[in-house]
């Protein structure tokens, strides 16, 4: 019933704050002890799912000496979406799962800080971390407007975007060909904000979530919307 173009991005779980070599972005000093740096899974679709780490975490041995740091904090809080499976996921008593919760879990284990996990709607996490109310989130792609509040770091992994539209829909090769379209979109995720400054003539339908989104692909409400592939494909499933 439903087509898939697929387009690869960059994308990354970054380098998790010392569990993994690799250059870490900060992000300037502020008072609040708990900085936020990015570590990048992102691709075009939803946001190349970053793991946001600590900077007051990634002290290498090899950084060059620095003015006096706050303390270690013994706690970070980690958001993230609630329907972003296998990432992060809500499982059936409520409790935070996915890729992104392990790492973190391993992470804590390692340096023996503990980690919270908060899992929301997608927009409520970006406004968690730009607002101090998290240190981190998992999940976000690099685009030029997100840079002015987030910090990231090399990308882990690549995660295909894709175009899905209904079968009876011809022609579609490119995010260009979406004029004329009803086209779904996650509200607050990079692709929306790809098509608001590249293709503005594309109607955009906004979803809370990936779950909703395809729910609607599925009751016909949209015959084409723009999601991460392995999570639009498992909610297909």
């Amino acid at each position: 019933m439903w087509t898939r173009l697929r387009r690869r991005v960059a994308q990354g779980l970054g380098p998790l704050c010392g569990l993994l070599t690799g250059r870490i972005a900060r992000r300037p000093a502020r008072s609040d002890c708990r900085k936020r740096a990015g570590c990048q899974l992102g691709g075009s679709g939803r946001r190349s799912a970053a793991l946001l780490c600590v900077a007051a975490l990634m002290l290498a041995p090899v950084a060059p000496p620095a003015p006096a740091r706050a303390a270690v904090p013994d706690r970070i809080i980690i958001v993230d979406d609630k329907s972003y499976p296998p990432f992060a996921f809500l499982d059936a008593g409520g409790a935070p799962r996915g890729i992104t919760v392990d790492l973190w879990n391993l992470w804590s284990r390692k340096t023996g800080i503990a980690v919270e996990f908060h899992l929301m709607e997608w927009e409520a996490a970006l406004a968690a971390v730009r607002e101090g109310r998290a240190d981190v989130v998992g999940g976000l792609f690099r685009t030029p407007e997100r840079e002015a509040d987030f910090e990231f770091t090399q990308p882990l992994f690549k995660i295909p975007t894709g175009i899905f539209f209904h079968r009876d829909i011809f022609g579609i090769k490119n995010l260009g060909d979406l004029a004329g379209f009803e086209v779904g979109v996650i509200k607050g995720d990079s692709t929306e904000e790809t098509l608001r400054a590249r293709h503005p003539e594309v109607h955009r339908v906004a979803f809370t979530g990936a779950d909703e989104l395809v729910k609607a692909a599925v009751a016909g409400k949209i015959k084409v919307f723009v999601a991460d592939a392995p999570i639009a494909r498992f909610y297909l499933s």
